[in-house]
């Protein structure tokens, strides 16, 4: 395969997994039955895209399915026997986990560019949004597997999990929402520090790479 052929299903790939991911924030805002389980679906289906990748790690592609087949499973049978907050809460820990799977397979994907394409772009805001849906799931997970509400504000609907944790992650602080335990707190915190370090990563390493491009660009030119 040309390197031409790899940007191009690279290119396909993320900008898939891109919709699907915006396709889950929007659903995530309907409040009714079986949405869950779709969100869930979406995102065993982003893992999937990534995890196809033939550059991935043999490892990191086997905690992966492991990791889908779990989350899939929970979210089956907490939606078919409708079970108790708690077990809804694990449902959404096992989403951590996909996330955390996609989050690593993108990292050392970026990790192994030699330079910038729409490709490395669209990894670096998809790796970004991952940190948020990530944080999101353990938000709500924690919050129904937990008497005290997470947020100081009191019980909140599934969308609001979503947006606070985007809002954190972009410290935008609108504070109509504010974590309401001690746990809540440092979780908010160690968001909002891990988006603030990615950011200054990856906008190095995108001008580390992005440099030698154009140096090597003026060079062939006549």
């Amino acid at each position: 395969m040309t390197s031409n052929q790899a940007e191009r299903q690279g290119r396909a790939r993320y900008g898939v997994a891109l919709i699907l991911l915006l396709t889950a924030y929007v659903l995530d805002a309907i409040n009714q039955p079986l949405i869950d389980l779709a969100v869930t679906v979406i995102f065993v289906a982003v893992l999937a895209l990534l995890l196809l990748d033939p550059r991935t790690p043999r490892l990191l592609q086997i905690i992966g399915l492991i990791a889908a087949l779990v989350s899939l499973a929970s979210s089956v049978v907490a939606e078919a026997l409708d079970l108790s907050d708690t077990y809804f809460g694990v449902s959404q820990l096992t989403n951590v986990v996909v996330m955390a799977v996609g989050l690593a397979a993108l990292i050392n994907r970026l990790s192994h560019m030699r330079e910038v394409t729409i490709s490395t772009v669209m990894g670096a805001v998809m790796a970004y949004a991952f940190i948020a849906f990530l944080a999101a799931s353990a938000y709500r997970g924690i919050d129904l597997m937990t008497d005290e509400p997470f947020f100081a504000q009191g019980p909140v609907e599934r969308s609001d999990y979503a947006y606070f944790s985007f809002v954190s992650l972009t410290t935008l602080g609108f504070g109509d929402l504010s974590p309401g335990t001690d746990l809540a707190k440092r979780m908010v915190v160690i968001e909002t520090f891990t988006g603030q370090v990615f950011l200054v990563v990856a906008v190095a390493q995108l001008v580390s790479m992005w440099a030698p491009t154009r140096r090597a660009s003026r060079e062939e030119k006549p």
